[in-house]
């Protein structure tokens, strides 16, 4: 198996070439962004009240809050009931039977009206997803994260097979296609179901072009360039809340999130292949002729028979593991059928779970945080930059598993202090919400780390499949996040401390993973399995310092 790391100390870790290929891999992930957290708009729920027979309402709420009239219309047709924090409100799911009777009361059996103030539409209101059917929307993101989950290892396991550069165009087109699509569908059911294929096609181009990026750069610049494409995926939040501001319309907004993936599917014409990859399965031809185009890029000359003479030297003529055997194919078994690899395995997935639960309840809560759900959406992306700053210097000074488990620990600490902020308290709204953007600060440290840490945890032959199992994981807890979110109207503090007490434990397991700072990226699952494994020279040199201590 070629050193591609060794080429790239020649041709350059970082150049303008492999500069140009990583904002065209990033820039999908910005849309991706806006798709995976479209719900907290597309979705909300605005305030509601039964539809009343006859002409006793207006046609909607807009415009009419505070004033006697809408008030005495809510008296006739509208009981009151107590809310969580004690106060008298209107019902959002009863009736009078009988305008100005108080003396009956039935569930909505005409529809609701909805307030206008902040959206035009969303699906909530076009389906009528409240009360009874107030599942159905949480059913929404569910629905997607479950086509994210299978995205992942589906496209993961397929990149990692027939290339980086094929599956991620097609994961393009799918992505256009049923997002477009989405946006024009008769019924929710259909619409659950093209939200389903826009998660599978999104996270697997978004599996697909980490692997890409983390494959073209070279050791020095690997941590930046893994932890900086999150960035953008904070980017897409932060446009997304900027969009929702002026789109009010969920139909329009679907489109203007979609049309951009047009652009990507060009890349079909410009993006090459990864070297890497084309190295790993033996296509060494190819491979050269593309370090050559690197080189030429970057503006360094190679001397004549370089490529040659590199491919030969750490050909896989040196190998004696399994892993010589370029014909052989890899898969999902092999991150689990060696004893080092399937605690690691194990380990990796948990954490993936726990950051998603964690950053997918506190993003999506930001509704519930009181203040401006735009204001809060936007500074929830915005929080997440200064993170990824920070995650890289961690990284570089004190490692990836120090980094991941203190920033945990972090996120653990935010979501517990946000719970001891009583919502009731309308002055603390700010306090709570800087509390809970803590909470976000660490969990996307954590988020961060896990995503690069991941690809540097595993070979290349399985790296993608690997991301993408650790995805998976975290999917099926982005499945479980937005029901986690309904525990709150048992007891409104539960959900944090859910999120909190998993963070903490995921936090003290993530010590038992091996740090990878400064260690090239493994090719063999052999290399792999041997990571973090004590050889008898460290368990001698651990004995001796072991008696210097001693002695002095």
């Amino acid at each position: 198996m070629v050193d591609f790391d060794k080429v790239l100390d020649r041709i350059g870790h970082f150049g303008r070439y492999q500069g140009l290929l990583y904002v065209m891999a990033c820039f999908p992930i910005l849309l991706n962004g806006m798709h995976f957290l479209a719900v907290v708009f597309v979705g909300d729920t605005p305030e509601h009240y039964c539809r009343v027979p006859g002409d006793v309402q207006p046609l909607n709420m807009d415009r009419i809050y505070d004033t006697d009239t809408w008030n005495n219309v809510m008296n006739q047709t509208i009981p009151r009931e107590k809310s969580d924090d004690g106060n008298m409100v209107y019902s959002q799911c009863e009736r009078y039977t009988t305008p100005g009777d108080n003396t009956s009361k039935q569930r909505c059996d005409d529809g609701w009206i909805y307030s206008k103030d902040q959206y035009e539409s969303t699906v909530v209101m076009t389906w009528d997803l409240v009360c009874d059917r107030k599942w159905m929307s949480r059913l929404n993101q569910a629905i997607f994260m479950s086509g994210v989950m299978s995205g992942a290892v589906v496209f993961g396991n397929l990149a990692d097979r027939f290339g980086r550069r094929k599956i991620f165009i097609v994961c393009m087109v799918g992505e256009c296609l049923s997002g477009i699509v989405n946006a024009f569908l008769p019924n929710y059911a259909a619409w659950l179901l093209f939200r389903f294929l826009v998660g599978f096609t999104s996270n697997g181009s978004y599996v697909v072009a980490f692997s890409y990026v983390m494959e073209i750069v070279g050791a020095t610049r690997r941590t930046i360039c893994g932890i900086f494409v999150q960035m953008w995926f904070a980017g897409g939040i932060m446009l997304l809340s900027l969009l929702a501001y002026f789109i009010r319309d969920w139909q329009m907004l679907q489109l203007i999130m979609t049309l951009p993936t047009l652009i990507v599917i060009g890349y079909w014409w410009f993006l090459p292949e990864s070297p890497r990859w084309l190295l790993a399965q033996g296509q060494n031809e190819e491979a050269g002729e593309l370090i050559s185009k690197y080189a030429e890029k970057n503006g360094v000359e190679l001397e004549p028979g370089y490529i040659n003479e590199a491919i030969e030297l750490h050909g896989p003529t040196v190998m004696k593991s399994e892993d010589q055997h370029s014909h052989r194919s890899y898969g999902l078994l092999d991150l689990v059928r060696t004893p080092n690899l399937r605690k690691r395995t194990l380990n990796v997935c948990f954490n993936w779970f726990v950051n998603s639960l964690v950053y997918y309840g506190l993003s999506l809560n930001t509704s519930n945080l009181g203040g401006d759900d735009y204001v809060n959406s936007f500074t929830s992306g915005a929080v997440e930059l200064p993170a990824y700053v920070v995650t890289v210097i961690l990284m570089e000074r004190i490692g990836r598993q120090k980094t991941l488990s203190g920033s945990m620990v972090v996120g653990g600490i935010g979501c517990f202090c946000t719970v001891a902020v009583p919502l009731s308290r309308k002055d603390l709204i700010p306090v709570r919400t800087t509390l809970a953007m803590l909470g976000k600060f660490g969990i996307s440290i954590s988020f961060a780390v896990i995503y690069n840490y991941t690809a540097e945890l595993y070979p290349t032959v399985i790296r993608s499949v690997a991301v993408g199992v650790g995805s998976m994981s975290a999917r099926i807890a982005g499945i479980i996040a937005p029901f986690a979110i309904m525990i709150g109207d048992l007891w409104n503090p539960l959900p944090l401390l859910i999120f909190g007490t998993m963070s903490l434990v995921a936090g003290g397991l993530a010590l038992l993973l091996p740090d990878t700072m400064g260690k090239p990226l493994m090719q063999t699952i052999e290399e792999a399995e041997q990571l973090g494994k004590k050889t008898p020279t460290d368990e001698e040199d651990g004995k001796l310092d072991g008696v210097a201590a001693t002695i002095s």
